[in-house]
């Protein structure tokens, strides 16, 4: 049975406004005894007594609370994301509530729909909407909103993300440089800002290596393993073999890359020559070496909750931040 302020008022022959002052240690400011004080507190540890947050949150409008919006957590990306995220808020005061989407705008609104039931103060979310489709939304009016992994290009709310045109043109410029002349892009959701711009990076290293764009070599489809295997496969079909190298837009779609290889070959051949955008520890054991691009997890977590406080500030002053992510050309 839940002990309740009323029952502890009761037991320690206070009133509840009391027992409420030095639950929230604020016993000097309401000029309570020492001895009442320490009467309250081994009542409520006797008991078991726990507060309410929720209720708490709720009446002082600071729930301290944080929801995060993330596609699949079985991601590596993601799940490094939460993992810093979560220290952040922790060390901040801050309980991090997360939900996944699957990347489906239906489930990513319900998700933020239930999150901000529980009267969060702020949501950070890896949208798969769009600009239009965010504009018509009215939950982005009822708590300070930062995107994460996505580039929205709305002037009245924040947003982190890696530089992924960068990452991915300094990539793509890496397997050219080491003599590769057909490269095949394996990418995920088109819509998507981060597609767009590793897929502009992609096309950019082209054309400044004076190299023509081959749109049958070109693939964009979702991030899962299962999309990475079918796509090289359409690419393997139309050529009646592999490319001279290829490029995949996250390491989810490298792994199903692999698999096809694996399957065709019996094993992952050293010779291969990949590059992708996001980095695993499990790249420095392959046989072929795979150049990565390796997110700033550490810095994308803490500028997306700085971004989260400031929005608190009057007048706010949304910001768009890139993050610069690291090459790993493994030797």
């Amino acid at each position: 049975m839940t002990t309740t302020i009323e029952q502890i008022a009761k037991m320690a022959g206070v009133s509840k406004t009391t027992v409420s002052l030095v639950i929230n240690k604020k016993s000097k400011t309401g000029r309570i005894s020492p001895a009442t004080e320490r009467k309250v507190l081994e009542i409520v540890r006797r008991t078991g007594y726990s507060p309410n947050m929720l209720a708490r949150g709720i009446r002082l409008s600071r729930s301290r609370t944080l929801g995060l919006v993330v596609p699949d957590l079985r991601i590596p990306f993601f799940a490094e994301l939460n993992h810093g995220l979560e220290g952040i808020a922790r060390a901040n005061g801050y309980q991090l509530f997360v939900s996944c989407s699957n990347d489906d705008k239906a489930i990513e609104l319900e998700v933020v729909n239930n999150l901000l039931a529980y009267s969060i103060e702020g949501l950070i979310v890896a949208s798969v909407l769009n600009e239009k489709q965010l504009l018509a939304r009215t939950y982005t009016r009822k708590a300070p909103v930062v995107f994460i992994d996505r580039e929205i290009a709305l002037k009245n709310f924040s947003s982190v993300a890696s530089d992924n045109y960068r990452g991915a043109y300094e990539a793509v410029r890496t397997l050219i440089s080491g003599g590769s002349r057909e490269i095949a892009f394996i990418g995920g959701l088109p819509d998507l800002s981060t597609s767009r711009n590793r897929f502009r990076g992609y096309r950019t290293a082209l054309a400044d290596a004076g190299l023509a764009h081959d749109p049958s070599l070109s693939f964009q489809e979702d991030y899962r393993p299962s999309d990475g295997y079918r796509m090289i496969g359409k690419a393997f079909e139309k050529n009646g073999r592999m490319p001279e190298a290829v490029f995949t837009a996250s390491y989810t779609l490298l792994e199903g890359v692999l698999q096809f290889v694996k399957d065709g070959l019996g094993r992952i051949p050293a010779d291969l020559r990949i590059a992708t955008f996001d980095d695993h520890p499990l790249l420095d054991y392959l046989p072929c070496r795979i150049v990565s691009v390796r997110q700033d997890c550490n810095a994308l977590a803490t500028t997306a909750f700085d971004l989260f406080k400031a929005s608190f500030k009057k007048p706010a002053r949304p910001r768009h931040v890139r993050v610069p992510p690291k090459l790993i050309i493994r030797k």
